[in-house]
């Protein structure tokens, strides 16, 4: 507590701090996320470039079987080779044109994971941003401030007691709009002004 009943206190005095342990464990928490969504995206980058190297890969592995078997083929009329070992150099062109469509398809889904934003514009990451902005904005909520210059009254809260949000825990009444309620009886009424003092 730093300001009590009766306290003049100036707009932007702190009145009182609450305790920010859970509110900083809950900002570290929000950076972790935020640092891991951030891996999380960039490895999906990654992924994309390891999908098109391995597009390259299985490219390199459709040519040399198609060029082995063109070189094969002519040499079985030839009965120079087996027509086992060409019916599996052709099965070795087939799964290869399977492997990379397959690796396509992975480059493609890789790729879809991560369209149209950077890592600083991907979903995940602005949402971890936001969470972690909204934790800092927590923990500075931590400290209150008087909002104007004036006077403190009807303190209620007590240092060590916790509190819930929208709890009223003192009021800061403005210098600028003060009133007072007073009672004359007639017989006492006589010229009284803002300033007069008995």
């Amino acid at each position: 507590m730093l300001a009590d009943d009766t306290q003049l206190v100036r707009a932007g005095q702190p009145l009182f701090k609450l305790d920010p342990t859970d509110a900083e464990l809950n900002l570290a928490s929000a950076r972790h996320a935020l640092q891991q969504a951030v891996r999380g995206v960039a490895a999906q980058f990654a992924q994309v470039a390891q999908a098109q190297a391995e597009i390259a890969a299985r490219q390199a592995q459709l040519a040399q079987a198609e060029d082995t078997l063109r070189r094969s083929a002519p040499l079985l009329k030839q009965r120079a080779v087996a027509a086992e070992q060409v019916t599996r150099l052709r099965n070795a062109v087939i799964a290869a044109r399977a492997a990379l469509h397959a690796a396509v398809q992975q480059e493609r889904a890789a790729r879809a994971a991560v369209q149209g934003a950077d890592i600083a514009r991907n979903p995940g990451v602005l949402r971890a941003r936001d969470a972690f902005r909204a934790a800092w904005i927590n923990l500075q909520r931590h400290v209150v401030l008087a909002p104007v210059t004036g006077y403190v009254a009807q303190r209620t809260a007590q240092l060590g007691q916790r509190i819930q949000p929208g709890q009223p825990l003192m009021q800061v009444i403005p210098l600028s709009h003060l009133w007072v309620d007073a009672n004359f009886k007639e017989t006492m009424h006589r010229p009284t002004c803002a300033s007069a003092s008995r």
